[in-house]
């Protein structure tokens, strides 16, 4: 018997009417094709701002054990540089309600649909089951348009998580619909003692002419690169701002909801320590002048403002730094030259976490094995930018920090653009992959982006699973700690380990929302 099942991915207009359906099937045998079936091209109907309430602030839901929470997910009018656009917005807000809760706790989400089209609800980083992962074919069917759906959450792992949609990524992200989960650790003492905790989310966002562009046609664009926003934003601001006291030190737990964009960060002014990242903290400190941050990746840094002056939050373009934010410092006059020593020398030593060591020890123990399972990346350009595109893309650092040609990416679909993960071993490609894991046993995966037909850097993401990443081209990696997503750079080589703990079947994909689009995704259960 072979091993079948499906993974359902649904055309948005497709789904009252059933007319087309996309069976993306993972089988040990190569039956009914391997490729996804190219996104309808059937008008969106978008309402005018006008006629919408304006988007508010981000609120914060504690939950406890045994809540039931709803989100609706719905237009809204936003006011980007001066003009009002039409986005959505879970509960009005974006970023979405921030649903804080204890280690452990268990709750319903009930998501309700105002969007006018078919949309699931995708817990990024969440070690739920595979049930209520918001994967269409798995364990719900499309929440249609005024229909709803009630997820069981659970939150085994403290960090900061995301949720957002898991149907015509690429245009619900961008529009808005996202938001964060902030599991707090019971455990104190994981982290070195701050004045104050912050969330932020860095995201960008595309506008032109007064609407964000291509949306209302109904089609995939942007597809070989992803879409590159022309304004950044921070908490869905242009001038985001916050406040500090000298000599104080917040800790900041950021998130990139970009589709495509790469963030170089650094708070000008101030010194950084990199704490933790997708899921909660690293085994030991490290100081850092920067952070790069891809998106769907979250990460944990203290920020030690010790200048009487104001810092700005920045962004390291490949020409240029730029401003998104400043965090304005207030004077204590408690903070004397001999004070300033003393916590700076505190704020520099670096916290090691024995327990997380131990709990990766048999993980790194594999760095010398051989890989159980190797994915190649690679691209297929069709039609009249093909030859023009090949070859062409990350610069030495092996990142598009910028779209450097934004008029032949906005016009490419996934007619012109396939992205494709790759089982050597098997020929596979993409949804015909389906890899088969047991529960409790560590896998090594190796990822190889050659970058051979368009260098480009992929976030590659896993469902359902943490692990640690053990080395980048052949080097140990410098910072060990749970991650759902990893950064795999033009012409670098990364390997994984997976720890399977959460039995399931699950998808795996790069998390440049318009390369999903186009079929970069991959299958694996765990049992």
């Amino acid at each position: 018997m072979l091993n079948l099942f499906m993974y359902i991915c649904i055309d948005r207009k497709s789904v009252g009417a059933l007319g087309r359906l996309v069976f993306m099937v993972l089988s040990l045998a190569t039956i009914l094709g391997a490729s996804l079936v190219g996104q309808g091209a059937e008008a969106r109907t978008i309402p005018e701002s006008v006629h919408l309430k304006p988007v508010t602030a981000t609120k914060i839901i504690k939950v406890s054990d045994g809540d039931s929470i709803e989100l609706i997910a719905g237009f809204v009018r936003d006011k980007v540089d001066g003009k009002w656009l039409t986005r959505l917005a879970y509960n009005g807000m974006i970023p979405g309600p921030m649903i804080v809760a204890k280690q452990g706790t268990k709750i319903k989400l009930k998501l309700t649909n105002q969007t006018g089209e078919p949309t699931s609800l995708h817990s990024h980083g969440l070690r739920v089951d595979d049930k209520n992962d918001g994967v269409v074919g798995i364990g719900q069917d499309p929440i249609l348009n005024n229909e709803s759906h009630t997820y069981d959450l659970k939150f085994p792992d403290a960090g900061l998580f995301w949720y957002h949609p898991h149907m015509s990524d690429e245009y619900g992200q961008e529009m808005g619909l996202q938001g964060n989960y902030w599991v707090m650790d019971t455990d104190l003492s994981k982290m070195p003692a701050v004045d104050r905790d912050e969330v932020i989310v860095v995201d960008d966002l595309l506008v032109g002419e007064g609407q964000l562009p291509e949306f209302k046609s109904g089609k995939l664009s942007y597809a070989l690169m992803g879409r590159y926003g022309n304004f950044n934003l921070v908490n869905n601001k242009s001038n985001w701002s916050s406040t500090a006291k000298l000599g104080s030190v917040v800790r900041y737990w950021m998130t990139n909801t970009a589709n495509a964009r790469p963030f170089k960060l650094t708070f000008s002014g101030a010194k950084m320590k990199l704490i933790g990242g997708d899921s909660g903290p690293y085994a030991k400190d490290r100081m850092i002048d920067e952070l790069i941050l891809a998106p769907s990746e979250r990460a944990v840094v203290d920020v030690f403002f010790l200048n009487p002056k104001t810092v700005t939050l920045e962004n390291i373009g490949p020409k240029k730094k730029q401003v998104l934010g400043k965090i304005f410092v207030a004077k204590n006059p408690k903070f004397t030259t001999l004070e300033r020593a003393k916590l700076g020398a505190n704020f520099e030593r670096l916290q090691e976490r024995k327990e997380l060591s131990d709990m990766f020890q048999p993980l790194l123990s594999l760095a010398a094995a051989k890989p159980d399972f190797t994915m190649k990346i690679d691209a297929t350009l069709r039609g009249q930018h093909a030859e023009h595109m090949m070859g062409q893309g990350a610069g030495a650092e092996g990142i598009e920090w910028e779209d450097s040609m934004s008029e032949m990416n906005a016009a490419m679909s996934d007619k012109d653009v396939t992205w494709r993960v790759i089982d050597p071993a098997t020929g596979k490609e993409n949804m015909a992959i389906n890899w088969l894991f047991t529960k409790n046993k560590p896998v090594k995966i190796r990822i190889i982006n050659d970058g051979k037909h368009h260098p480009m850097q992929h976030p590659m993401h896993f469902h359902g699973q943490r692990f640690i990443v053990l080395a980048r081209n052949g080097l140990p990696e410098e910072t060990v700690g749970w991650e759902d997503t990893v950064l795999v750079r033009a012409g670098e080589t990364v390997d994984v380990v997976l720890d399977n703990q959460n039995p399931g079947r699950w998808m795996g994909h790069c998390h440049i929302s318009e390369h999903l689009g186009t079929g970069m995704m991959f299958g694996f259960e765990v049992r």
